[in-house]
């Protein structure tokens, strides 16, 4: 075989170890950081609405019933997420939700306090706690 020859070779065997270098070193990192992005939950809490009604009078229970909804949006790996539905800064219920990886999963839920105070103008809030991976 010719010097020429293998001159050639090398080179034609150097261009296609870079061309496959420039192509596939960012496609790993693109995999990279994908896989990363899946390795824990990442929930948020969206379209929340919280209401509540009350049973009083003389011959009411005297109970105040809230009762919550909202969507949990989890862009990450599949996890379970710690919610608490609180009234006016105070938690009233928790609960604990799976949600699946890229999903989205509606919740609702009610908590009864023995209250018939005046309502309006209270506030109410649901919120993450905790989140953890399945």
């Amino acid at each position: 075989m010719s010097d020429a020859l293998q001159a050639v070779i090398i080179i034609g065997v150097a261009l296609a170890v870079l061309i496959i270098a420039a192509i596939g070193v960012p496609l790993y990192n693109n995999y990279v950081s994908q896989t990363s992005n899946l390795s824990s939950p990442k929930i948020v809490v969206t379209n929340t609405d919280g209401t509540y009604s009350q049973d009083c009078g003389v011959l009411g229970s005297g109970d105040t019933t809230w009762t919550f909804s909202a969507t949990l949006v989890n862009t990450g790996a599949s996890g379970y997420a710690d919610v608490d539905f609180n009234v006016n800064g105070n938690r009233l219920t928790s609960n604990n939700y799976f949600v699946s990886s890229q999903s989205q999963l509606p919740i609702s839920t009610s908590a009864m306090t023995h209250d018939c105070s005046s309502q309006a103008g209270s506030t109410y809030s649901i919120t993450i706690s905790q989140q953890t991976p399945a």
